[in-house]
């Protein structure tokens, strides 16, 4: 009891620091960077105290060693999403025009972060049960299958070409893209599913089996991918990938005060960097994208469908079930409605994109769903994959797809289906660890 006492109060200690260098951070860039609605309004005593005391709250749930892909991708959700969104709200909307409302659904945000953690027997799931391992030979087809399929379905779509793009060229090869998908949707799947989970999940495999030729292989398949639509997320996931597989080979667990102080220790380089530099680049790059502007948008998502009807899911595959209210899709309609464009796409988390569909009931379904998927990838991990370490390096990958995109999106063009697929069927090899 002492010893977690003490666990906890590690823990707060560090999450105080990394709230206080997020509002710090809000702080000097409203006066430095001029971010479109970033001004620096400092709340109410009461404001300080609710949110140095209710983001606590999660760490008398959080497991002290992390040794499954669901601790890794709940305590990611826990400071990626849940802080920020408890904080950065009230420090950059003035509190006379703040929808009050909000603290409804972040108290419906906790108890459905507390829902995650909530302990699970780590009893083999029926689908496990159900289903059996691919013949390596066989495994080694499909994926041969799925390499050559996918660039015949790229070199009709997009043409046969690979030319990396410039900063500068970023955008115009992304419009580009978007039109071509627009005609073919199974296109666009295809990349997602091949840049984010085959393809990496290839790479590491050569990691872990030392293959030069099978890295040399992924690494060019990945810029190509990269040639095709410019999303520099392509090479991020290969970057944070192979960073994330080398940590892992040397260390397969982490604690959680080891993983929140990591965490505070990069926000404070980061930081040291702009100070030495004199600049803000890379707290534009960092805190702004990963924690401010996304708490920032799923503000201005909730106050816009708190207000208004909700979207019941009918802009995706469920619109043949309801009518959909809107001639933009949510993240274009918030692009539109607070920024004034309509071709900005304003992303948020799986829960606040629960909360535009249903409501309260939306957040608890996708967290429902979540938690089931979450399950199923553990039970593969400890009675099918013989604990390979490529399932917790996808874990943290698959932690920022949650933070960024909707329970649907996640789960089909992002891949954490094709995810599932690959470790169910995955071939059991006497070392699959190192």
């Amino acid at each position: 009891m002492r010893k977690r006492m003490k666990h906890i109060f590690l823990c707060s200690i560090y999450v105080w620091l990394l709230i206080t260098t997020l509002i710090f951070s809000i702080e000097e860039m409203s006066k430095y960077w001029g971010y479109q609605l970033i001004n620096y309004n400092k709340p109410s005593i009461d404001i300080y105290i609710f949110i140095y005391s209710f983001t606590l709250i999660p760490l008398l749930f959080l497991p002290k060693s992390l040794k499954l892909p669901s601790d890794y991708i709940n305590i990611y959700l826990y400071i990626f999403t849940f802080i920020p969104a408890v904080v950065v709200p009230f420090f950059i909307v003035r509190s006379d025009v703040f929808n009050y409302n909000y603290f409804m659904f972040i108290f419906s945000l906790l108890a459905c972060i507390l829902v995650l953690l909530k302990k699970k027997s780590n009893n083999k799931s029926i689908i496990i049960s159900l289903t059996s391992p691919l013949n390596k030979y066989v495994f080694h087809v499909v994926l041969v299958l799925l390499y050559v399929s996918s660039t015949i379905i790229f070199i009709i779509n997009f043409g046969f070409k690979f030319e990396i793009p410039t900063l500068s060229d970023v955008y115009n090869v992304r419009l580009q893209y978007r039109e071509i998908v627009r005609e073919s949707v199974f296109s666009s799947y295809m990349v997602g599913w091949m840049g984010y989970i085959v393809n990496i999940f290839l790479f590491l495999r050569g990691m872990q089996t030392k293959n030069k030729s099978l890295i040399l292989f992924t690494v060019f398949f990945q810029l190509y991918i990269f040639s095709l639509m410019a999303l520099k997320s392509h090479i991020a996931v290969l970057i944070l990938s192979a960073l994330a597989y080398y940590f892992f080979n040397r260390k397969k667990e982490l604690n959680s005060i080891k993983f929140i102080k990591s965490c505070l220790i990069c926000f404070i380089f980061v930081f040291f960097i702009d100070f030495i530099s004199n600049g803000f680049l890379a707290q534009t790059i960092l805190t702004r994208r990963v924690l401010i502007v996304p708490s920032q948008l799923s503000y201005f998502h909730f106050e816009f469908f708190n207000q208004n009807p909700k979207t019941l899911w009918g802009y995706n595959i469920f619109s043949i079930f309801s009518d959909y209210n809107y001639s933009l899709s949510p993240p274009k309609l918030i692009g539109d409605v607070y920024f004034h464009r309509p071709q900005m796409t304003a992303v948020v988390n799986i829960f606040m994109e629960g909360y535009t569909a249903f409501g309260y009931l939306g957040i608890f379904l996708v967290t429902l769903i979540l938690k089931f998927v979450l399950n199923l990838i553990d039970s593969i991990f400890l009675h099918r994959s013989n604990e390979n370490i490529i399932m917790l390096v996808f874990s943290i990958t698959m932690a920022n797809s949650i933070n960024s995109s909707s329970i649907l999106t996640v789960i089909l063009t992002h891949g954490i289906l094709i995810f599932i697929l690959l470790f169910l069927f995955f071939p059991i090899f006497k070392k699959q660890i190192k």
